[in-house]
């Protein structure tokens, strides 16, 4: 049985010509409840839309599964209007899965609407937008493939919020592949692929803010990788933007945003332009490729300082044509000892410095632990932060003995930051088993551990005077034994 139709076919553009594989229709299909595409019920493998919107979803908990068939449009008159291949207005709960849409205006429209779900679509040559989002709440696109847009791969505006973006491809968009715009917020695109736009790879606009860009590449676009306009507070990190015509990122009176860990190589004719923007924070990138980096009124942070409060990490960007040499360390770079940072800022203009420039590309080790939180009285997930530009590996940490040990190859530094609540005391390193000098500092949640690596192969060793504070009997965690030994012993002399 056949969803319901709109109104009554005319027979000329309605029919069943099941050897051909086509089901032709000039009536939108409304759809509700739950709906597969059953390829025993309908044997064709294409749906074609006669001037007409394709599906149409008319209730709420609806799940539209289009089971690998394709839902296409065909014009009646030349140049006739594209239509929406799936729309979604006023519905909550509703999903969108597994299947090819071509051809329309629209691939799908998400209207006034919340808690959609679109995954698993092929959505191609729309004259206007693949997915556009308008006015909504709590929408996930994952796992699409959108390309060949006439505007927009995907459009969000109008006060939308709450949208997730994950594991989408899109390509050769006629304009950006994905617009935020009109005070949208709360985007996140996660593990996508943006590229070969005619214009802007992602497009940031209209005071739009809170949208994050993670591990997505964003490469071969136009113009710019990455443009952001009057928009504040937005994360861009461990994104590779790269061989974008028109800069890798672009800022316009835009403030309060942070682009760290990504990769921007062979952008033209510029890395970053930035104008009217300040206290943005840019730090930990791989700048490759000898790109220029362009301020115009403009003021902000190149680095996250040396062994900053709270901050998992250290320093400031890693530059291809930096040519500074790394003799000392320390906040001022006036200790004697190499720690990976080069000895004299990188100059972007009298407002804007990288105080301190890595000298190798940035890299790090992230290691979680396990602590108990005497405080909260449960569980709770500490990270060791190992930078070096050695390649770190077996790692192991010792809780009962106050110690942690990894190997290291082919590197000059390492630098660990270490919680308190994991390693507290004063410390010994020691490489190939021989005591290592080395640089440590605290601040009142961290402790900081720098030295020097001197063979290809090393193994390192750092102990601490004790593993966690208040783990008096020494099993790992502070619990209730460790009070009553403390209460038991209130007092005593030894």
């Amino acid at each position: 049985m056949l969803p319901q139709l709109e109104g009554e076919s005319n027979p000329k553009y309605s029919s069943i010509r099941s050897e051909e594989g086509f089901y032709d229709t000039d009536k939108q299909w409304n759809v509700s409840g739950s709906f597969v595409l059953d390829w025993k019920l309908y044997p064709w493998h294409t749906v074609r839309f006669y001037q007409c919107d394709g599906f149409n979803i008319v209730a709420n908990n609806t799940v539209l599964d289009l089971n690998g068939h394709t839902v296409m449009f065909i014009p009646v008159v030349l140049q006739g209007i594209g239509n929406i291949g799936i729309a979604i207005r006023n519905k909550s709960k509703v999903t969108i899965k597994n299947g090819t849409i071509v051809d329309f205006q629209y691939g799908a429209l998400v209207e006034n609407s919340n808690e959609v779900d679109i995954s698993f679509l092929e959505i191609s040559n729309s004259t206007k937008n693949g997915i556009d989002i308008h006015h909504s709440e709590k929408i996930d696109l994952s796992f699409n493939n959108i390309s060949q847009s006439g505007e927009k791969g995907i459009r969000i505006q109008q006060n939308s919020y709450g949208i997730s973006i994950l594991n989408n491809n899109i390509s050769e968009s006629g304009y950006d592949g994905i617009s935020i715009a009109e005070e949208s917020s709360d985007v996140s695109i996660l593990n996508s692929r943006i590229s070969r736009s005619e214009d802007v790879g992602i497009g940031i606009y209209e005071n739009s803010s809170d949208v994050s860009i993670l591990n997505s590449t964003v490469t071969d676009n136009d113009r710019e990788g990455i443009h952001i306009l009057n928009s504040n507070y937005n994360l861009f990190s461990g994104n590779d933007i790269s061989r974008n015509g028109f800069h890798g990122l672009y800022l316009y009176n835009s403030n309060n945003n942070t682009i760290c860990i990504n990769t921007i190589m062979n952008n033209q004719p510029s890395a970053i332009y930035m104008e009217i923007g300040n206290q943005n924070i840019i730090y930990h990138n791989n700048f490759l490729g000898q790109q220029d980096v362009i301020c115009v009124a403009s003021k902000s942070a190149w680095d996250i300082g040396y062994g900053a409060e709270r901050d998992i990490g250290y320093g400031g960007n890693y530059w291809d044509d930096y040519d500074g040499i790394d003799v000392f360390s320390g906040k001022d770079q006036d200790v004697s000892g190499s720690d990976g940072i080069g000895d004299i800022a990188r100059e972007i203009d009298a407002d804007n410095l990288d105080r301190y420039p890595l000298l190798k590309p940035w890299g790090s080790m992230f290691v979680d632990f396990d602590v108990d939180c005497i405080v909260c009285a449960k569980e709770e997930i500490r990270q060791v932060a190992v930078f070096s530009d050695a390649s770190i590996a077996s790692f192991d940490f010792r809780r009962t003995e106050g110690a942690m040990s990894f190997t290291a190859e082919n590197g000059t530094f390492c630098k660990l930051i270490i919680p308190e609540e994991i390693l507290s005391g004063s410390f010994l390193v020691t490489v190939n088993d021989v005591p290592t000098a080395c640089i440590a500092y605290w601040d009142e949640y961290h402790h900081f551990i720098n030295f020097s690596l001197s063979l290809e192969n090393c193994s390192v060793k750092i102990r601490g005077e004790t593993a966690i504070s208040g783990d008096i009997n020494g099993d790992g965690k502070v619990d209730i034994i460790d009070i009553t030994l403390v209460a038991t012993n209130f007092g005593s002399e030894t």
